[in-house]
């Protein structure tokens, strides 16, 4: 018997890191890379009417400052992939002022505005391109810049007991 001829991709990958994973691994990153400075937070959100997504908070506990960058919408309950990237620094040119008819009605629909990532691979390019977009680079050198400032500020002196 003679073995079949697959045709078949060959670089199949058997272990596929999950859209929440990828998210997970960078939260992680941005702990590390800050020192704990800034924190990456998952937050799972379910809004009516659309599919299940995952959003990457940044966190500045002493600033108590926490903005979404990014959030990774299901384009279909039933399978990881693919997922929509819903990141602002991905919006095309001329989508900008458009983008907030999303989910209004006669409005635009979430994958008419921002990208689909089919697999793993293109979802690390698009994480890759927002993490290192010049707005997130702005974003996360602010933070760390008014951190700094703080603890430079003297601290309120304690009365002492006479």
């Amino acid at each position: 018997m003679t073995a079949a001829h697959s045709l078949w991709p060959t670089d199949i990958d058997l272990d596929p890191p999950t859209p929440r994973e990828l998210l997970a691994e960078q939260a992680r990153a941005l702990d590390e890379q800050t020192n704990g400075r800034l924190k990456g937070a998952l937050h799972d959100q379910h809004v009516p009417g659309l599919e299940p997504s995952v959003a990457l908070i940044i966190e500045a506990p002493v600033l108590d400052y926490r903005h979404q960058l990014l959030a990774l919408r299901q384009v279909d309950r039933s399978r990881a992939y693919p997922v929509l990237v819903e990141a602002e620094c991905l919006v095309p040119p001329g989508m900008d002022q458009r983008r907030d008819s999303v989910g209004e009605p006669g409005g635009l629909n979430h994958w008419e505005v921002y990208p689909t990532a089919a697999d793993a691979r293109e979802l690390q390019t698009y994480l890759g391109t927002v993490l290192g977009h010049r707005d997130t680079r702005a974003l996360l050198t602010s933070l760390l810049a008014e951190i700094r400032l703080r603890s430079l500020r003297p601290q309120a002196e304690t009365p002492t007991e006479g």
